[in-house]
């Protein structure tokens, strides 16, 4: 009898651990989706007041420090049909910055040159990188900001070390460049590189 009680209570605390994980779970997911919508919406509005007069728009139009405070750091908008992906991004790669969104590069150039860019590709937050291992020459990519809307088409696909910065470097051409983390590959990353085309 003693022994079936035992059983019972191991069995009931089992029950009580895998609901209470799943429903963390469950419930992080739900934020996460809910904080992932938020800052696309902030992004749909800020693309919105796109900036009419191109011609006063800098060599590479940096928003200032208090636009990025009252915009929760939010810039733009990625979108790659291939991949079904349209996805908010933020200014910095600080790891709160990709647990919602996809994540620019400071030291890169933010409209003109080289644009670099990084999200996760797996997690249980925002993994808007999982499929970029799907795309290949020719595949379209789509940058959209206030100051205008960029289509680049994509001509390299490959893995670089994880210390490898050269790749967000302006050599002045109009790139852009997507990294990501490879799975079981710590000094690793995969890169794909896009250059822009005329539409």
């Amino acid at each position: 009898m003693k022994r079936r009680t035992l059983i019972l209570v191991i069995v009931l605390i089992v029950v009580v651990f895998l609901s209470a994980t799943l429903g963390t779970c469950v419930f992080i997911k739900y934020k996460a989706n809910k904080t992932k919508e938020k800052f696309l919406h902030m992004a749909s509005e800020i693309v919105k007041q796109n900036t009419q007069d191109k011609e006063n728009i800098e060599e590479d139009k940096k928003l200032s420090k208090e636009e990025l405070e009252i915009n929760d750091k939010v810039i733009g908008i990625l979108k790659i049909p291939k991949i079904d992906l349209k996805a908010p991004i933020r200014e910095g790669t600080e790891s709160d910055i990709l647990k919602y969104a996809i994540g620019h590069f400071v030291e890169s150039n933010f409209f003109y040159g080289n644009v670099a860019l990084a999200a996760h590709n797996r997690g249980i937050y925002s993994q808007y990188f999982e499929k970029i291992n799907e795309l290949v020459k020719g595949d379209e990519i789509t940058y959209i900001t206030k100051f205008g809307e960029k289509v680049y088409r994509v001509i390299q696909i490959k893995s670089i070390a994880s210390t490898d910065w050269s790749v967000i470097e302006n050599i002045g051409k109009e790139e852009i460049t997507l990294i990501t983390c490879v799975k079981n590959r710590d000094d690793l990353r995969l890169c794909v590189k896009g250059e822009k085309i005329n539409k």
